[in-house]
């Protein structure tokens, strides 16, 4: 477990982005969820919200607005997390930071895109769902 944390502390602090470094490369090798199973994730039968979702088409066309956006319903979504009593890792609260933080890195003009509020609601699954493609798409894109 330790080996594990010590990795995941490495990677997020060189991707800005904690804990998805394994998603990254989840092409070449599965990614197992915890032995507790996929409720770990998300306490989906507790949490009902809906986020302001920006597609991967909304990233590809306006990326600096897609990641703002991202960051600021990750806020949400950790606050619904703390609103039912779900234990949120340190990781898991700096991640709408990281998303800012590289949203600031991109010089795009944000005057023709779509505000955050103008974007569909999805639920929280679906949220992060989407939230890995984007990632996914950033890695495949940059790296």
């Amino acid at each position: 477990m330790a080996e594990a944390q010590a990795t995941a502390h490495c990677k997020s602090t060189t991707h800005l982005v904690p804990q998805v470094y394994g998603a990254l490369e989840g092409t070449r090798m599965p990614i197992l969820p915890p032995s507790g199973g996929y409720r770990d994730y998300s306490h989906k039968e507790k949490l009902n919200c809906s986020l302001y979702t920006p597609t991967d088409q909304d990233f590809e066309t306006c990326p600096k607005s897609a990641l703002k956006c991202f960051a600021n319903e990750t806020k949400v979504l950790i606050q619904e997390w703390e609103d039912v009593n779900f234990r949120v890792v340190r990781p898991y609260r700096n991640l709408s930071k990281k998303l800012e933080i590289l949203s600031a890195k991109l010089n795009q003009s944000e005057s023709e895109c779509r505000q955050c509020e103008f974007l569909n609601e999805q639920n929280a699954e679906t949220f992060l769902k989407q939230l890995k493609s984007t990632v996914e798409m950033m890695n495949r894109l940059y790296c």
